[in-house]
């Protein structure tokens, strides 16, 4: 029997201890001296097999029997682990447990990934090694593959992807998006809008931990570039009049690429001659971008804000601004005499006008002559002018506190009418 010492660095790679290990001459000894039953521990024998046996000071000692058996010890423990998660699956008591269970297996092997990724750069690795690494390598990517085949429904997308996957289909993304360059008209617009997924892309080929990547956003990329591919070849049916279009239907709320479309939008805006004519282009925009079909349910950044609704509210907030600037502007003088000054605020008046309507005391089909009516005829403490666009955003969003004000509002006018 030999035993080696090994070593550990002290690098980021490798953690810094030092372990006497016995590396046994036949596989079966390896097995049962090392990892314990196979069957019982698969997914721990993997590991220690990659942090133990196949780290680089050990390798760089290892005869190439030993390299055979240990490659050989790796597919073994991948097609046990196979087995093993189809009978761990089938007599689990719940999903919550298969899930559990399959995230485990995902994080485990990507870490292993992203070790054997990390030893290709250590100075003691040959080429010989680092061919060695990749076919052990290739053993570990089979388990994803399996995992997301077979246990799809469990799959945690949301996971960081492995470094070696994350580059080679980041590489693969560079050369898609070189061939789209080539075909891309080259608009002031489609040229920034550009530079952001070029960012992203890039990205990708940057292996670092501070700049993750999940299993989700990668596919995302994957299939927005045959989306701009098509829509570029005119095989695409949805009619987008731009890039920023295509990008806004597809979810795609990066906050750079947010930011930039609203600023656009802030540009053409203000070339408009008048306050009336800003208002309407806005106008405009709002209906044409709440018109987009949403192609992605989920956003490419899942915590944060849908990429329309983003849009869409920063052209309701600049509306509202821009109305109540617009009757500063032009002085309207209000006479109160020929309004009805209400005590309630503008949600709580949208509200009633929309239970008016529903249970069908107000009988206009039109909701924008309602609208545009109660806008006219009513004020409340805070506006004396209430824009018709306030109103209408009010009608629509309702929230919890404004149905218990206008709940305790209308029991005690139950009251009053009971003494009447």
């Amino acid at each position: 029997m030999t035993y080696v010492k090994l070593g550990y660095s002290s690098s980021s790679y490798f953690y810094g201890i030092n372990v006497t290990l016995s590396v046994p001459r036949t596989f079966q000894y390896l097995i049962t001296k090392n990892f314990g039953a196979m069957e019982k521990h698969t997914i721990e024998s993997l590991d220690q097999l990659v942090h133990v046996l196949l780290h680089p000071v050990a390798l760089s000692k290892a005869t190439p029997e030993q390299l055979t058996d240990w490659l050989a010890t790796s597919i073994k423990l991948k097609e046990s682990l196979r087995r093993q998660l189809f009978l761990d699956t089938l007599y689990s008591k719940s999903e919550e447990e298969i899930e559990l269970l399959i995230e485990r297996h995902q994080m485990i092997v990507a870490s292993m990934l992203n070790l054997l990724f990390n030893y290709q750069f250590h100075e003691s690795i040959t080429g010989h090694a680092k061919q060695f690494y990749q076919q052990v390598a290739t053993q570990l990517e089979d388990i994803i593959v399996f995992l997301k085949k077979d246990f799809n429904r469990f799959f945690n997308v949301d996971l960081n992807i492995p470094f070696p996957i994350r580059l080679r289909e980041g590489l693969e993304l560079k050369r898609q998006w070189k061939m789209i360059i080539k075909t891309m008209p080259g608009s002031e617009t489609n040229s920034s809008v550009m530079n952001i997924l070029e960012r992203l892309i890039t990205g990708l080929l940057k292996y670092k931990e501070e700049i993750p990547a999940t299993y989700y956003q990668v596919a995302y990329l994957k299939n927005l570039m045959k989306g701009i591919t098509d829509h570029f070849s005119n095989t695409c049916h949805y009619g987008y009049t731009s890039l920023t279009e295509l990008l806004i239907s597809w979810n795609f709320n990066d906050a750079v690429f947010i930011h930039q479309t609203c600023a656009h939008i802030r540009m053409i805006m203000e070339m408009e001659d008048s306050v009336v004519c800003r208002i309407e282009f806005l106008k405009t925009c709002y209906k044409e971008m709440s018109q987009l079909l949403e192609i992605n349910a989920v956003p490419f950044y899942a915590t944060q804000l849908a990429a329309q609704k983003a849009v869409l509210d920063w052209i309701s907030h600049e509306l509202e601004h821009l109305e109540s600037s617009a009757v500063a502007v032009e002085r309207v003088v209000v006479n109160e005499d020929n309004k009805i000054q209400t005590s309630v605020s503008v949600q709580v008046l949208a509200l009633f006008t929309r239970l008016f309507k529903d249970s069908g005391i107000y009988t206009n089909t039109n909701i924008t002559e309602i609208l545009t009516a109660v806008s006219s005829l009513f004020s409340t403490p805070r506006q004396l002018e209430i824009s018709v666009f306030h109103l209408q955003n009010k009608y629509y969003q309702i929230d919890e506190g404004t149905k218990r004000k206008v709940i305790d509002l209308l029991m005690s006018m139950a009251q009053l009418c009971k003494k009447l």
